[in-house]
Parts: C-alpha cells; structure tokens; sequence
C-alpha cells in the first residue's frame, strides 16, 4: 500500500527519519555592547538557506519601531514537527540605525522542548557588516 511516507523514506514504507531537532530557539545571552539591537523580527535559517520566521515584532523599517529582546531569555521557540530541521543561522531586522547594539546569541536545540543543546554560538551585531548600514537585515556573526 503507498503512504506518503514512503516518499520521505526514499520509498520505503514506514516511519519517516527525521532530518534534525524538532524544537529551535534563539536565545539571548549577554550583551556585547549594551543590549541586543532592536528589531523588528528573527528568523532561522536552514542548512539550505530557507529562512523560518521565529517572531514579527513589527513590519520591517528604519523608524527605531521594535522590539529589544531580553538578555538571558529566549526570544521565540519554533516547532519544526517531528521531522525536525537542521538550522545553521539566524538573521534578524535591526529597527533602529543610531548606535552600535551587539548582544551574545545562542541557537539551541531541543527534542522535547524542555532541555536545551547549545548548536549554534554567535553575536546579533547592528555593525556586523560595515559596508551596509546599522538599520537593516542582519544574520548572527
């Protein structure tokens, strides 16, 4: 009998395997200077480049409307369904285009949603690329 999860498992009937940690989230560590840049979203991003919304503060703008995510907190947790996925960054909208904001960041994994693995380490830097400016989308350095 065909399933469609024969298709995930390359044709072979049964439970399809999964490709990576089902629950992701991106926590803010300390601040490197002064807090984490505001924004007004975060994103995941995939082993193959697909961007995953984590959180929309506000519509993208340069207008200093946004959020600062709070230090030694999760920002925002994702549930990627039993299949999971294999997230490698993050990139976030830096709202405000004054002075340098720049915290630590960690993207943690989890099968349970309870106990966490620290993957990914990085810093939310609003000067991460100096040829573009501060206001704009940025991805953990």
């Amino acid at each position: 009998m065909f399933t469609p999860t024969a298709i995930l498992t390359g044709g072979i009937q049964g439970e399809p395997t999964p490709v990576g940690p089902r629950y992701w989230r991106y926590y803010v560590d300390t601040a490197v200077v002064d807090h984490h840049p505001r924004v007004a979203r975060i994103d995941l991003i995939d082993e193959f480049a697909i961007t995953y919304n984590l959180v929309t503060y506000v519509g993208d703008n340069c207008s200093d409307s946004g959020t600062i995510p709070g230090t030694n907190a999760s920002a925002g947790t994702y549930d990627f369904g039993v299949l999971g996925k294999n997230i490698t960054n993050a990139q976030f909208y830096v709202s405000y285009g004054g002075d340098r904001r720049a915290a630590n960041i960690i993207l943690q994994s989890s099968e349970n949603n309870t106990d966490w693995t620290n993957e990914v380490t990085g810093v939310a830097d609003s000067d991460a690329n100096p040829a573009s400016p501060r206001c704009g989308l940025h991805t953990i350095v």
